[in-house]
């Protein structure tokens, strides 16, 4: 039986200011986090694990059995997990040293030996503590991520833990040095003076957007385990919340559409009507409500015909009967492209 490689428990860390390095930006409320104190060991393994695939790679080709995986990703080789495996030959590997994932070939994946699964996954997933976005929004707006990118990923700071998502991700008061090097600033007073944030005195409510869906996911993950009195391995919430966040919410604005069924191109009702029988025999009526992956959507908003809008697309995680629809759904419907039909509970 193949090693299983460990998370950081976030319950487990001190209360005090931590030296880390912001490794992956989402928006104020999801990022990833390296602690300096493991920075060393990680490095070494890193060093090690390249040596050791440069020389000796062609002798561990992946197995179907296998999801803890190395990859290259410039000079050095990384560790990950093998999350999705597509039609066209390629892979979906997420490096959990880095909050990020990466697309290969599968030919181009290979088995982690179990020496290197000795230290745990190294990226912490973190959410600013005590602010929020305007209540005007449902989530955090473009400018708010991309100031929150550029002030803090790849730069190193200071994280101290203020709460917890289970014992995988982390609440925290993130300070870091100004370029001078000689003040220390708070990035949440940064969002709250440039109008993106809201200071807020509920701890909690810093989850109004990505950890209301990840909460949500962990309670309705748990709810099909209570049968076995097993609970859904903190790991698995996280990627399902990480999976959720590729999928898109698409909703007609017209009483029916329908799609080309080889290009998916949308077409009005009254373009539809104007079609030959032939034509309309190759078009399938599109489901008012649908749960659909990002990359099967193409952001095709307009009829292709006269260009109207006819199509509303928004992130599923903003849409309650998405995220309901996206539990209890068979996943293989949105890896063909096709979606799920989302049938809201939700009044």
């Amino acid at each position: 039986m193949t090693k299983e490689i460990s998370h950081i428990n976030t319950r487990m860390l001190t209360r005090s200011p931590l030296k880390a390095k912001i490794v992956k930006v989402d928006s104020p409320t999801l990022f990833w986090a390296q602690l300096q104190n493991s920075h060393d060991d990680f490095q070494e393994l890193i060093e090690d694990l390249t040596r050791r695939m440069t020389r000796l790679h062609r002798q561990l080709p992946l197995l179907p059995d296998h999801e803890i995986v190395a990859v290259k990703e410039g000079r050095r080789w990384q560790r990950g997990i093998l999350t999705q495996i597509r039609k066209d030959g390629t892979a979906e590997v997420d490096l959990r040293d880095w909050g990020r994932t990466i697309d290969r070939p599968c030919y181009e994946i290979y088995i982690l030996e179990d020496r290197f699964r000795e230290i745990e996954w190294q990226a912490i997933p973190c959410a600013l503590a005590y602010i929020k976005p305007d209540p005007a929004k449902t989530t955090w707006p473009r400018q708010a991520r991309d100031l929150t990118k550029f002030l803090i990923e790849r730069r190193e700071g200071w994280i101290s833990i203020l709460g917890h998502v289970d014992e995988l991700g982390a609440l925290v008061k993130l300070e870091l040095m100004n370029e001078s090097g000689r003040e220390i600033i708070n990035i949440k007073d940064i969002l709250v003076d440039s109008g993106y944030a809201q200071l807020t005195n509920c701890l909690a409510s810093v989850t109004v957007h990505e950890m209301t869906a990840f909460r949500y996911l962990c309670c309705a993950l748990n709810q099909r385990e209570e049968e076995s009195s097993v609970s859904a391995p903190a790991e698995d919430q996280w990627d399902a919340y990480r999976y959720l966040m590729k999928l898109r919410c698409v909703t007609t604005m017209e009483e029916r559409v329908h799609q080309h069924t080889s290009t998916s191109s949308k077409i009005c009702k009254d373009c539809y009507k104007a079609l030959t029988d032939a034509e309309k025999y190759i078009c399938t009526p599109v489901f008012a409500h649908m749960l659909i992956l990002e990359d099967s959507v193409r952001n095709q908003t307009n009829c292709v015909i006269c260009r109207k809008i006819i199509i509303r697309i928004q992130p599923a995680e903003e849409c309650p009967s998405c995220i309901e629809a996206f539990v209890e759904c068979n996943k293989s419907h949105l890896e063909t492209g096709w979606g799920v039909p989302a049938v809201s509970t939700w009044i």
